[in-house]
């Protein structure tokens, strides 16, 4: 995504050197075994705590999904709660939160047991997961003007673009929200950036097949393989694998850009009698996110 766009590789990189190798005096040379551990670790760990069971209920924030809540301890020797919301029926799947709380959120504050700022792309960061609606995103972009310090140094400044995203139960239609006070909504400047981004990728999924065979591991039968051992031996020599990944990441990686793409194109939707966006762009905004012609682009409340 050459950084422009979340999840930014500068923030894993730094919550690992932060988190592991300076708080838990980790290997500075990034022992491949360490590394697992603390990526498995993350993906599981309740601020810090690891809970057995209670990590193996999946997220949502669908509030027809969403069937329990969970108390978390204050002090030592306090209990840690998992408990049910609603009557769960035999065979369901038990949901709850990574982030009740979050800026898209209408939860009661009482029931927020906790206060996660992330957005979908941080869940896809932190656990490797893209979430199902609501979606909270923010874009950020330097914009030309700056202002000069006594120093004379430029400080950029920055815009932002924040918006929460959503599916209509009843006529299935994307909904916007744009973050912040009318004033707040995005304006031209903002559609360029999207749409240039959502070009970008959707050329990229264009060739989504050559990358394939670029970078995702085949077998000795010539087949993609879901297990990714850190070398193979064929025919008695030892095959490096060269940073290739299993198919289930390469999906993984695949499912974020494919919600990216829906959102970049649901913002600039949601902004086209905002801006005059005219009818060729429209189109080509339908077209590249896989929206029907009923998309409802008409939706700028505010949170």
């Amino acid at each position: 995504l050459d950084d422009s766009l979340p999840p930014f590789e500068e923030k894993w990189r730094h919550d690992y050197a932060m988190k592991w190798i300076k708080n838990c005096g980790g290997d500075p040379d990034i022992d491949p075994l360490e590394r697992k551990a603390y990526f498995l670790a993350m993906s599981r760990d309740e601020d810090t705590l690891m809970v057995p069971i209670y990590d193996m209920a999946n997220h949502s924030n669908d509030a027809d999904k969403l069937n329990t809540l969970s108390y978390k301890p204050t002090s030592p020797g306090d209990f840690f709660q998992f408990v049910a919301a609603r009557k769960i029926l035999p065979g369901e799947q038990i949901y709850n939160s990574y982030n009740r709380c979050n800026y898209c959120s209408d939860a009661d504050f009482e029931l927020c047991e906790t206060f996660s700022w992330n957005r979908t792309p941080d869940l896809f960061l932190e656990f490797g997961f893209v979430e199902d609606f609501p979606q909270t995103w923010r874009f950020e972009y330097e914009i030309d003007s700056s202002d000069d310090d006594d120093d004379g140094d430029d400080y950029p400044q920055i815009s932002v673009i924040a918006f929460c995203l959503d599916k209509n139960k009843e006529s299935g239609q994307l909904e916007v929200y744009w973050e912040g006070d009318d004033d707040e909504l995005g304006d031209g400047d903002d559609v360029e950036f999207l749409m240039e981004h959502l070009v970008r990728i959707s050329d990229l999924r264009k060739k989504k097949l050559e990358f394939e065979d670029k970078f995702v591991w085949r077998n000795g039968d010539g087949k993609y393989d879901t297990a990714l051992p850190e070398e193979l031996d064929y025919f008695g020599e030892t095959l490096q694998l060269n940073g290739k990944m299993t198919t289930s990441e390469w999906d993984a990686i695949w499912q974020y850009c494919n919600a990216l793409i829906l959102a970049l194109g649901a913002a600039i939707l949601s902004l086209a009698d905002e801006v005059s966006l005219d009818e060729s762009d429209y189109n080509l905004v339908l077209e590249m996110s896989n929206f029907t012609s009923d998309t409802d682009n008409s939706n700028h409340e505010e949170l």
